[in-house]
């Protein structure tokens, strides 16, 4: 159990910091050297893995002032700000007329993309304050009660009946009164996501005070499962709302096993909403969490059965964005004579893409392996060709890349930092070697390095 609440906790780390996010100017801050020239704004659709579409490229100016998007809808969303490496998350909100400052970190980057990074506004008061001042108090509060906690449930040896009790009543008293006060503010009392967050906390609190699951799902029921008249769909966009589910919910399927695998066989949904107290669609999310932490046979073989339903959609969906063939082709790259071109010229033959940065010293390294096989394997392979993709943010680190190249028949390509391309390949590092089928299907987003036996790899592919 102990390893399912951590990744109950996990999960939902990344929500623990929205800023409310103005429809209209943001600036990028402390920016120490060359400004990113974009940022790649995507909307999250589904809080529990995170996934989210690609909704708009945003510009940014030459002193970092940017200006964001009208969206079609109203009401609140979550978003992604990515210009690689950096990351941001927000959730949008029309009243807000604040300006978003996207900072740049301290410390570099220790990854290619994904990075989380600072933001704040140009006004202090808004939800994002509130909230973060309560979590920041709620942090304080279990340090201070983390050895009696432990000290309850057994985890130090001997020392249950130190436990002080009276002491931990009144951690839980202050705990309430500031969680009331926060929760009736009107900034929180006007967001939805925030209220979820805030309400996610509060879930929290009750679980690690020793609250037992049981009373939380019945506490749960009571208050309408914190609808608040929205669909399940909608719901599912809320980090607040999903981390708050999870906190009820996460161990449900610990409970009379037996039972449950009865109805898990039999594809008895009905059985579950009411062992759950909820609908057939909230029962179809439970059995997502349960595939998602503890995953079996048994959990997996649900989903065949129910894969079409709108829950098994959902789930469906690739939560890092990855290029298929449906979308792959519809790339484009730009080539040595700066023209841009489709990805579909790639079709017919298997291909093998050195993913490189100038800078980086393995990528070098990589770049000669990779040329000393595209030489030699047509004595085996000659159905497959080569192609190194240049992923530097920069004109001149681009140009670096080309006059490297030992002759004009060398296929090199340039993408920039476009997040796009990034999540599309699951570009985690330089160098990395992504392995495309003829028909323009990712074969392996991280196939084998040439110096670590890529010709090997390459040989015995399908022909």
């Amino acid at each position: 159990m102990m390893v399912l609440r951590a990744s109950a906790s996990l999960a939902f780390t990344a929500f623990f910091t929205f800023p409310i996010l103005a429809q209209t100017s943001g600036q990028l801050s402390d920016f120490p050297d060359q400004l990113p020239q974009f940022i790649y704004l995507y909307e999250e659709v589904e809080a529990l893995t995170g996934y989210r579409e690609f909704f708009d490229i945003i510009t940014v100016d030459d002193k970092g002032g940017f200006t964001l998007p009208i969206w079609p809808t109203k009401g609140e969303r979550v978003v992604v700000l990515e210009s690689p490496p950096w990351l941001w998350r927000a959730v949008i909100n029309p009243k807000s007329s604040d300006k978003l400052l996207l900072h740049h970190p301290q410390n570099g980057p220790t990854k290619i993309r994904g990075m989380p990074a600072r933001y704040s506004y140009s006004s202090d008061e808004s939800a994002l304050s509130v909230y973060e001042e309560f979590k920041k108090r709620v942090d304080e509060l279990y340090y201070l009660s983390a050895y009696d906690r432990m000290a309850q449930s057994g985890a130090v040896g001997g020392a249950t009946m130190l436990v002080n009790n009276k002491y931990l009543d009144s951690l839980d008293s202050v705990f309430q009164a500031e969680f009331t006060s926060v929760i009736e503010q009107e900034l929180i009392a006007n967001s939805l996501y925030y209220t979820d967050l805030v309400m996610a906390l509060n879930w929290k609190w009750r679980r690690e005070s020793g609250e037992q699951s049981a009373d939380l799902r019945g506490s749960w029921a009571s208050q309408g499962g914190m609808e608040n008249g929205r669909s399940l769909y909608e719901l599912l966009k809320s980090p607040g709302w999903v981390q708050s589910w999870a906190e009820v919910h996460f161990d449900w399927f610990e409970d009379d096993r037996q039972e449950l695998n009865i109805f898990v066989t039999e594809g008895n949904v009905e059985a579950i909403a009411k062992r759950l107290g909820c609908s057939t669609e909230q029962a179809q999310l439970a059995m997502w969490w349960w595939d998602l932490n503890a995953p079996s046979q048994m959990s997996s073989g649900w989903w065949v059965r129910f894969h079409s339903t709108e829950i098994g959609k959902i789930k469906s969906r690739s939560s890092d964005i990855l290029f298929t063939s449906k979308n792959f082709l519809d790339q484009r790259w730009t080539t040595p004579s700066t023209d841009i071109v489709y990805v579909d010229e790639l079709y017919g033959k298997w291909t093998a893409i050195l993913v490189v940065k100038h800078e980086s010293i393995a990528s070098q390294r990589e770049l000669g392996a990779f040329r000393s096989i595209s030489k030699t394997i047509g004595i085996k392979r000659n159905d497959i060709r080569f192609v190194i993709l240049c992923i530097d943010g920069d004109e001149e680190n681009w140009q670096n890349v080309l006059r490297s190249r030992e002759n004009t028949s060398e296929i090199v390509r340039w993408v920039g930092t476009d997040a796009r391309w990034m999540n599309g390949l699951d570009i985690n590092s330089v160098p990395q070697v992504v392995v495309v089928t003829p028909a323009l299907d990712i074969y392996n987003y991280a196939a084998t390095l040439p110096s670590l036996g890529l010709r090997k790899y390459l040989e015995i592919l399908p022909k």
